[in-house]
């Protein structure tokens, strides 16, 4: 079935309506997703940046997963410590997440205090503080993030497979930084990432649940209320092309093996990437997956 999409011209933001969800387009060049669903009495305001550690330098690498914790450390308007406080008060579900391309912050709260959980959302996202006494604090717990990292073999694993796929595009830097970036980066540089990435016109606000869509677009130009920035659009060097196949192999003292096959693929906006998708579930997606069934089961 095809779905038939209207574009109306507002005043303050252009509007699509898709089937059951409408997309706003803000004056800040903010993107706002709603969904309606009447049959629970909650909500969830998810905001995405599109930013990670792909837009980051071998001087900061890191940044974004620290700011990710930072974000919880006060704003202009909520002391330190009071965004958990009071959220967990009302019964919310707050988190966030950090990957190469994207850092995502949400919350999941009983819709009847929508209004609160919007607020401080936006609050925390567009004024942080980032206290020097908390950012020390928070250092110490993110270095401590990345010792415990370095001996998951998860991570090793996935690590030698990165470092075999990329050389020179960013990707070959890992999320979650290095212990030696993270114990020197100063206030200031977190600061100079925050204000070039953190604008609403590099961000999509996605909100389903026990909502009005009228009364919650209202709401979200008024906590995110601020002047549009033009996006920075980064240029990222070409990898060469994959002619060899290449292994690499560690030793570690563990009861299990490890291992991660990864091969290349197309551009993001290529039709094919949509048939390598399938064939990578099929290969190696879950228990009934060639892959796992061949080598666990089979072996």
């Amino acid at each position: 079935m095809k779905k038939i999409f209207i574009l109306v011209l507002l005043m303050f933001a252009n509007v699509v309506f898709a089937g059951d969800f409408s997309v706003y387009k803000l004056e800040n060049g903010q993107t706002v997703v709603i969904q309606e669903v009447k049959t629970n009495p909650i909500v969830t305001v998810d905001t995405w940046i599109k930013t990670g550690s792909i837009n980051e330098t071998d001087e900061n690498n890191g940044v974004s997963h620290f700011l990710e914790h930072l974000f919880f450390k006060g704003s202009t308007n909520h002391a330190p410590g009071e965004f958990d406080k009071i959220l967990e008060t009302k019964g919310a579900i707050t988190n966030a997440a950090t990957s190469k391309d994207f850092t995502h912050y949400y919350i999941t709260i009983p819709s009847k205090d929508f209004d609160l959980a919007l607020e401080m959302h936006s609050d925390m996202l567009l004024h942080p503080l980032i206290p020097r006494k908390e950012l020390e604090k928070e250092r110490k717990v993110v270095i401590e993030e990345i010792m415990k990292d370095a001996n998951s073999p998860n991570t090793m694993a996935y690590d030698n497979l990165i470092t075999m796929l990329y050389t020179t595009h960013p990707y070959k830097r890992k999320v979650i930084g290095t212990a030696d970036i993270i114990s020197k980066i100063q206030r200031d540089k977190i600061l100079e990432y925050y204000n070039q990435y953190y604008n609403p016109s590099n961000m999509v606000t996605i909100i389903i649940g026990d909502v009005d869509s009228k009364s919650v677009i209202e709401k979200v130009k008024k906590d995110f209320c601020a002047e549009y920035k033009k996006p920075v659009k980064n240029v990222f060097p070409k990898e060469k092309p994959l002619t060899t196949q290449k292994k690499n192999t560690t030793y570690f003292d563990v009861q299990t093996g490890y291992m991660l096959i990864g091969f290349r693929g197309t551009s993001i906006d290529d039709k094919d990437s949509y048939a390598l998708d399938v064939l990578s579930t099929i290969l190696g997606d879950g228990r009934t997956s060639v892959f796992y069934r061949k080598i666990k089961e089979d072996k």
